[in-house]
């Protein structure tokens, strides 16, 4: 597989509040009422990146990733790559860290989070790139660090 470059960091500066456009972005996806606030993060001198909160369950909570221009306007979702033969979905009980470019994902089968899902994408400048993907389906008290690896992107 090839490997993948992530873009570099660019400088956070300030970043607006939620547009209104992205509500409505929000609402036309089918996401529950989407309440609270966004998190953003800046990926380039023109382009943002939203986290849109989408859906709440017990313990899990999905979000609707966003990009846009610096001033949050020409909403686009991101569609995330998932492992072959599966789209990855909504990310659930996401994570952007601004310093490295990565989000990540943890969708816990129950509570205790000893099975689910965990993915992690990279930012390659145009995109995202999953970087690692892993599952566990049976609940049998398996911390996510032993679960089994779907994907794992080299370097």
């Amino acid at each position: 597989a090839p490997r993948i470059a992530l873009a570099g960091l660019p400088s956070q500066g300030a970043l607006p509040r939620r547009p209104a456009s992205l509500r409505a972005e929000a609402l036309s996806r089918e996401c529950d009422q989407p309440r609270g606030e966004a998190d953003v993060a800046r990926l380039g001198p023109d382009l943002l990146f939203w986290l849109l909160p989408c859906a709440a369950g017990a313990y899990n909570f999905a979000s609707l990733p966003v990009l846009t221009d610096a001033r949050g306007g020409s909403p686009r979702v991101v569609a995330l790559p998932g492992v072959p033969g599966r789209p990855a979905g909504l990310p659930v009980n996401a994570a952007f860290e601004a310093r490295t470019n990565r989000l990540t994902q943890f969708n816990k089968g129950r509570g205790i989070g000893d099975c689910g899902t965990a993915g992690t994408w990279g930012w390659a400048g145009d995109r995202f790139a999953l970087l690692e993907w892993r599952e566990m389906p049976d609940c049998r008290g398996i911390p996510d660090t032993d679960w089994i690896v779907l994907h794992r992107s080299p370097g």
